[in-house]
């Protein structure tokens, strides 16, 4: 079944007749370079559809966009912020960053959450694809914008820091403080609310200790956990059980 997708999740005040849905993939009627030609934002937009409706981008769509970057570089980050906030509150995130990853968009907007991809292959012992789990962590969170934020950016701080032991053993000591680091670089890149930025960058840096909790924790540990967290408590907890649902 063939739909025209005339509810855009970044902007409710215009619809988008240039973009179709036939099954799970999205289509343009037109010939790619001119429903894009001069408008770089509907690559943001057929993004967000993809997140909301968990569709693929039709291979034109994906190749227009390997061409457009400079021009999807040079948008107002206004533009940015709320397209990709769209692509962060849909059913399926994965959909909407896979797209952008495909068009090489993903590092025009965010080259620390690129260098996630494939980077478990860059290394002979073996540890998790990073990439991989944070898609899943990200379409696994509650629709919450601060808590899609900290799930796409968690782990990225891991590509900075891994390490091998003797053992063969890999590590990643001190990736969230790195990662809060790197959420600061891409809060002002991005133009996020001071109040919004502060949330994802506190959860971040502090996301492990959670991570850790064990029932054999004694309840003063407990705590001493809810005290230190203190506002940030239901955004710590709503990641890290999305986090810890998907450990390998």
């Amino acid at each position: 079944m063939t739909q025209t997708c005339t509810t855009p999740p970044a902007s409710d005040n215009s619809g988008i007749d240039w973009l179709t849905i036939d099954g799970d993939r999205l289509r343009v009627a037109q010939p790619a370079n001119e429903v894009f030609d001069g408008f770089p934002e509907r690559f943001l937009e057929v993004a967000a559809v993809s997140s909301q409706r968990a569709a693929r981008p039709d291979r034109d769509i994906v190749r227009a966009a390997q061409f457009a970057l400079d021009e999807i570089a040079e948008l107002p980050r206004s533009v940015w912020r709320t397209h990709f906030n769209a692509i962060l509150m849909g059913d399926r995130p994965s959909a909407g960053l896979r797209f952008l990853h495909a068009g090489r968009i993903l590092p025009v907007l965010l080259p620390e959450v690129c260098a996630m991809v494939d980077f478990h292959k860059s290394c002979a012992v073996h540890h998790k694809d990073i990439w991989d789990h944070t898609l899943q962590v990200v379409d696994k969170c509650p629709v919450n914008l601060a808590v899609r934020w900290i799930a796409l950016m968690h782990d990225t701080g891991k590509v900075w820091t891994r390490s091998v032991n003797a053992r063969g053993k890999v590590h990643f000591f001190r990736h969230e403080e790195l990662g809060a680091t790197l959420m600061r670089g891409v809060a002002r890149r991005f133009e996020l609310p001071e109040t919004l930025a502060a949330r994802v960058i506190y959860v971040i840096s502090n996301h492990a200790r959670a991570n850790v909790y064990a029932d054999t924790w004694t309840d003063s540990a407990v705590r001493r956990l809810i005290r230190d967290m203190g506002e940030h408590l239901d955004d710590v907890i709503a990641f890290s059980q999305s986090d810890y649902t998907t450990k390998q």
